[in-house]
């Protein structure tokens, strides 16, 4: 692509560089010298054999000779300097997500004038219309005639109304370029240079749009509105304004860019803000106009905003969906929510919208979890006849019934008083198998006999960790631990294998690590460099309540959910949102927590208020880590939430830590491997990986063994070719340890088969079930144009919003910009074929000279 429009080239100057070093130079200038010299004394002589002139043409053909020498050893190059000026380039970027596909039935009747007029569908007659409507003029009712005109105008008016309720908002743009494209696009051709970009969640440039010689115009002369034609090879389910200020950016450095025009309805949908380039933008002088499209009118709509439920749960346990409704303009009406499971209709329930403009409701459904498998649900709001899309209406998701153990081991140095009352709440749950080592407990011994401790007191760690305590635990809850301790109860290099097998299993095993710390390990914090590198906190502190909020209600520093935290599984203390938060207002509050900075990465789910006139501290957070999470429980006095009502919060709330703990867990367990996705579904052409975890007894013949994952999408019979077979690799630090990697599956539901080349290796098949789901359009859920955003962005570039009426300015208001730029160019004269030439040229004359009169 060529990015330089010359519009002037000029010649200025020239001049000449000797390359060679002047020491060196001067040396072969005096060896010309002395050959010159011999040059004159052959002449003296050869001027006895022929005539005068002869001899002089002679000698100055040699002279020649030595002066191409001379000059060829002083290396020289002509260096000539132009100036050159560069057009600046105009970049017009057309938004085609999916929200451009909506039609704007609602809009305002000045808003449809707008488009009409961009379109050219508009004539002064119906202007007349309408222009009592935009202005808000009143009619002249004393004029019969006028009054006959009016009803005529508005039943012309309400068939154009409802002819422009029929186009989507990439079609009125792609009409109202259509209606200007000739004249606006030659007078933009005339000051810059096109280049025409297509984005949603990705971009697309188009690569033939740059034509600066104009040598293709009559060969291929796309219109504008051909140019920003959707194509199918972008994301249109989000909006992403970012990569079209890159791209300008990008094309500055080139040369110089007169500005961007926009034409989108604003709808960003991305986590960057794109207001955060605009000052670059600025600098290079680069201005955003933005062509607003879409109706800024809230339309009647039903929106499925949230669908929060545990990923896996266990066999029997208790669980449930909870189902976020978001209602916009719509009348006081019931709305009935359908809950289908594997396809069938199995519930449902209604509520009544309330009068204001915009309200939300929250819904609970219950979950099968009476069968061990994989369960399938769709939640569907039934479609209301005002409503704008229905498009956001309903929702799909996985949840994963497991029929085994959670395998947990709590670790602390003293029993306090959270120790206890965790270890008598995990013990009593039946999912949990629960190991416990407490390394300094305390025990009173007599002459007679000595007591055995209640749990164990040391760490069984081997080198190896497949021989380790860790290996088969899915959840560890370390309390006040130091490496001191540690080593204090075990050989001197406990502390090491350690923490380095505790890093393995959660980054490489994917397991889940909970923090919970004391006064010990928060002093010797500094020198735990694997534990402050896996904690989601730095700079860890114990912070306490002033003394005038320690009331006796909440008797101590109130804790809260954050507005994340409220939607986590683990801080569910009631199936309703608002009986949960009013659950955790009452709550004992402590006397202590320990808090500290969060990392970029972590999520914080709880806050302790020491002084509720200032912003809470993090006192629980998590964060995932390698392939698995770590979370910060600061809190070590949870067991005050059983005063007066027992294991109710208590109990409840560690099994439910204990469960989410478990929602990586793969699908597929049994003596000999844990094979699985680390998610029970996920969206098109998503990586997925999977992993097998092979049973020490097979360590040995695992390479023998050679074990593949088989991909079979649904349905399917066993002698329909798969669609993949992909080999498992071993991780190089656990060669029992296995993964692969899934790539470029559709929507749909498949099987993920193990094989072996030892038939008889397993007693029954080894498949873990997977589904691909769509990904859910976030161009569904707001759906107004949002002028606010672009014209702070045009505000903060130095451009201006435009309306689509507006187009026929955009060619006066954006200013050409040009740039001069110093060309050089350098010719080496000593290696020019025309210095070679003349070289040969005049050794071939002197050399016939003399021949022709009889010289040697």
């Amino acid at each position: 692509m060529n990015f330089l429009h010359l519009t002037q080239c000029s010649f200025s100057f020239a001049e000449l560089h000797w390359e060679r070093g002047y020491q060196t130079g001067l040396l072969w200038t005096v060896l010309i010298i002395l050959a010159s010299l011999f040059i004159w004394r052959l002449l003296k002589q050869e001027q006895q054999l022929v005539s005068r002139p002869v001899g002089l043409s002679l000698l100055g053909l040699r002279s020649l000779i030595l002066l191409l020498l001379l000059v060829t050893f002083w290396k020289p190059t002509l260096i000539r300097s132009y100036e050159r000026d560069r057009t600046s380039k105009l970049l017009i970027a057309m938004d085609v997500s999916e929200s451009m596909q909506l039609k704007d039935r609602h809009a305002s009747p000045e808003e449809k004038l707008r488009w009409a007029r961009a379109m050219n569908w508009v004539t002064p007659e119906t202007e007349l219309i309408v222009e009592p409507i935009e202005k808000s003029e009143p009619k002249n009712e004393e004029a019969p005639p006028q009054e006959i005109q009016q009803e005529v105008q508005d039943e012309n008016l309400t068939a154009l109304f409802e002819q422009l309720s029929t186009l989507t908002r990439n079609e009125i743009v792609t009409r109202s370029l259509q209606q200007q494209d000739v004249a606006f696009r030659k007078s933009l051709e005339e000051k810059h240079l096109l280049e025409y970009l297509k984005f949603a969640g990705e971009t697309e440039i188009d690569e033939e749009s740059d034509d600066p010689n104009g040598e293709n115009k009559e060969e291929l002369d796309p219109s504008i509105s051909e140019e920003l034609a959707p194509t199918e090879v972008l994301s249109l389910t989000e909006t992403d304004l970012i990569p079209v200020q890159q791209k300008a950016i990008q094309l500055s450095g080139s040369q110089p860019v007169a500005g961007i025009i926009l034409f989108t309805d604003g709808q960003h949908n991305q986590p960057i803000d794109p207001l955060q380039l605009a000052s670059s933008l600025k600098q290079l002088e680069i201005p955003v106009y933005p062509v607003i499209v879409g109706s800024e009118q809230r339309p009647a709509d039903i929106i499925l905003q949230e669908v929060a439920a545990p990923p896996a749960v266990y066999l029997n346990d208790e669980s449930s969906v909870t189902v976020n409704i978001e209602t916009i303009e719509l009348p006081e009406e019931e709305i009935t929510i359908e809950f289908y499971h594997q396809g069938e209709l199995i519930e449902q329930q209604s509520f009544v919208t309330s009068a204001v403009a915009h309200s939300s409701e929250t819904i609970s459904f219950p979950l099968q979890t009476d069968i061990a498998e994989q369960h399938h649900y769709e939640i569907k709001v039934l479609a209301h006849q005002d409503e704008f899309t229905t498009e956001n209406n309903q929702q799909h998701f996985t949840q994963q019934v497991l029929d085994n153990t959670i395998n947990a081991l709590l670790i602390d140095s003293h029993p306090r008083w959270e120790f206890r009352f965790l270890h008598n709440a995990l013990e009593r749950d039946e999912r949990i198998s629960l190991q416990t080592v407490l390394l300094n407990p305390p025990l009173l011994s007599t002459d007679q006999q000595k007591p055995e401790p209640p749990f164990a007191t040391q760490l069984q760690l081997r080198p190896e960790y497949q021989d380790s305590i860790f290996e088969g635990v899915d959840l560890i809850i370390l309390g006040d631990i130091t490496s001191s301790q540690l080593n204090e109860t075990g050989p001197p290099n406990t502390s090491i294998i350690f923490w380095k097998q505790l890093e393995q299993f959660v980054s490489e095993e994917g397991k889940t690590l909970v923090l919970l710390p004391g006064s010990q390990l928060i002093k010797a914090w500094d020198q735990e460099t694997i534990a402050s590198q896996l904690a989601p906190v730095i700079d860890p502190r114990r912070i306490q309540p002033l003394e005038s909020t320690a009331d006796p209600l909440p008797m101590g520093m109130p804790v809260l959910p954050t507005v994340i935290g409220y939607g986590i599984s683990f801080l569910q203390f009631a199936d309703q949102p608002d009986l949960n938060q009013q659950v955790w207002q009452r709550l004992p509050g402590h006397f202590s927590v320990f808090t500290g900075s969060p990392k970029p990465a972590a999520e914080i789910v709880l806050e302790a208020f020491p002084d509720p006139n200032k912003p809470g501290q993090p006192a629980m957070l998590y964060q995932q880590y390698g392939q698995g999470q770590v979370g910060w429980m600061g809190i070590d006095s949870t067991w005050r939430w059983r005063k007066r009502v027992g294991d109710q919060f208590h109990h409840r709330f560690w099994g439910q830590v204990a469960r989410w703990a478990i929602q990586n867990k793969l699908s597929v367990e049994t003596d000999l491997v844990r094979f699985g996705p680390e998610r029970a579904e996920g969206t098109p052409n998503q990586a997925i990986r999977l992993h097998a975890h092979f049973s020490s007894i097979l360590l040995d013949r695992l390479s023998e063994l050679n074990p593949q994952v088989v991909v079979y999408k649904l349905p399917h019979t066993r002698d329909e070719k798969p669609i993949a077979r992909l080999p498992l690799l071993p991780l190089p630090s656990r060669q029992q340890s296995m993964t692969a990697v899934v790539e470029n599956l559709t929507e749909g539901e498949y099987e993920f088969l193990l094989e072996t080349t030892d038939d008889d290796v397993f007693a029954e098949e080894i498949m873990a079930p997977y589904v691909v789901r769509p990904v859910p359009s976030r161009e569904q859920t707001e759906t107004i144009a949002n002028r606010e955003l672009l014209a702070e962005l045009a505000n903060l570039t130095g451009g201006k919003l435009l309306e689509l009426d507006q187009l026929g300015q955009i060619p006066d208001i954006i200013q050409t910009r040009s740039s001069s730029e110093t060309w050089r160019e350098q010719t080496e004269i000593w290696t020019h074929p025309l210095w070679l030439a003349l070289f040969v040229l005049l050794l071939s004359l002197e050399w016939l000279l003399r021949k022709w009169h009889g010289l040697p």
